[in-house]
């Protein structure tokens, strides 16, 4: 009965009709509806997080040592890290991520058609970087613990829902993120240098700048490790952050791209590089980390009914893209 109802899959708490559908703005990417959230087992877990994803796909050593808790870990090492990396809901938290879907219904109903049909929420056990809240797939990892209150528990439930829903619609990135002034740039790193990085699952792929200021220089937060290998002295993930500011030009051709001296990217300080994203993006978050973040923290806001933003135009246009009330 427990594992049962664990899996169970909630109807969302409003109906998603048919006529809802036929209402839906002409600018909607699918018909796909999310009609059910699982509150996902382990074993429906595993294979999300093992697939060869683009996140897979672009892993890197230091990726691959850091999470693998080992200097000499492999990808292999990484995939059998996350098949066991997820343990069951208990019944208390089953009954809160109930209520919370519950609660929120109306809502997703807004937003259903730009979901996949099925959302999965999993619960890690702290392993590799799953300690740490994020999404793989159609699956949202909520981490080990769900938060105290209802509102932060709605708040990190919105902001990850937005990486699925990103990443369901990925073919319109380059719309999304001109939502926050940030423009397709080539982010190609020297070897040595881009082995060194730590690869965000919710935003694996650097392809994206802010638009250029009045110099032509533009932005593009990168995240690398420190030390860039696993060190036993050093064993929360989130410790080997180390999040640095590339500067981007145009190059020969035309395009952004980011700038190489001495076989090295340029750094600009990151008390000139953060005022200079929220000037382009708004001073809604300071997670600057990459225009998903950005975006993902500004609809949690949006969800949420956040009344203070500083920058409220920045969610408006967001609720516009969306076809949502803001």
């Amino acid at each position: 009965m427990q594992a049962t109802r664990r899996a169970f899959a909630i109807l969302v708490a409003v109906s998603l009709t048919a006529c809802a559908t036929a209402q839906t703005s002409q600018t909607a990417p699918t018909q796909a509806r999310a009609e059910h959230f699982i509150i996902a087992t382990p074993a429906q877990a595993a294979p999300i997080f093992t697939a060869g994803d683009e996140f897979m796909a672009v892993v890197t050593p230091a990726d691959i040592s850091i999470r693998t808790r080992s200097a000499e870990g492999t990808r292999a090492d990484l995939v059998r890290t996350y098949a066991g990396a997820f343990e069951p809901w208990t019944e208390a938290e089953t009954a809160r991520l109930e209520a919370m879907l519950s609660r929120r219904g109306a809502q997703l109903q807004t937003i259903a058609r730009w979901l996949p049909e099925t959302v999965l929420l999993v619960k890690s056990n702290g392993a590799a970087d799953t300690s740490l809240p994020h999404t793989r797939g159609n699956a949202i990892n909520m981490g080990q613990h769900l938060p105290d209150s209802d509102e932060e528990l709605d708040g990190l439930f919105f902001h990850e829902l937005f990486h699925v829903l990103s990443r369901r619609n990925a073919a319109r990135h380059d719309e999304t993120y001109a939502l926050i002034g940030f423009i397709p740039c080539s982010v190609e790193l020297p070897q040595s240098v881009r082995d060194q990085t730590v690869t965000n699952p919710d935003a694996p792929l650097l392809r994206w700048a802010t638009s250029p200021d009045a110099n032509g220089r533009s932005i593009v937060p990168v995240l690398f490790g420190n030390p860039p290998r696993w060190d036993p002295a050093q064993p929360q993930f989130n410790r080997y952050f180390n999040l640095r500011f590339l500067q981007a030009t145009r190059n020969a051709a035309g395009q952004c791209a980011v700038t190489i001296e001495n076989g090295q990217p340029v750094d600009i300080p990151g008390d000139q590089a953060v005022p200079a994203i929220h000037a382009v993006a708004g001073a809604n978050t300071n997670y600057v980390l990459h225009a998903e973040e950005l975006l993902a923290d500004n609809f949690s806001q949006l969800m949420m009914g956040r009344t203070d933003a500083p920058n409220p135009e920045v969610q408006a246009r967001l609720a516009t893209f969306l076809g949502i009330a803001p």
